[in-house]
């Protein structure tokens, strides 16, 4: 992860469709890294943080969101896929 390299600030960006063929880009405040004991950021807290963001950008305007690849690659064992069973047997090779 960039910001646990380099200490830079984490923002997200997301881009609104508009009537009349407009768009509006909007840069969120700054996500706040989660850190551990010994101050190291700490990537799954962050990663949930930044999730976060976009599931609030998500709910915001569900109809402008289509997610185009396997963002959720792995399920706990045991577990359906979520990409149905075409794909659950192509996961498996």
């Amino acid at each position: 992860m960039l910001a646990r390299e380099i200490e830079c600030p984490i923002h997200g960006v997301r881009i609104i469709r508009l009537p009349g063929h407009r768009f509006r880009a909007e840069l969120s405040e700054e996500v706040q890294p989660v850190r551990d004991a010994s101050g190291q950021i700490d990537v799954q807290g962050t990663m949930q943080a930044i999730t976060s963001v976009i599931e609030g950008w998500i709910r915001e305007y569900p109809d402008q969101w289509l997610w185009i690849h396997r963002r959720w690659k792995t399920r706990p064992p045991g577990a359906p896929s979520l990409y149905g069973p075409e794909r659950a047997a192509s996961e498996a090779m």
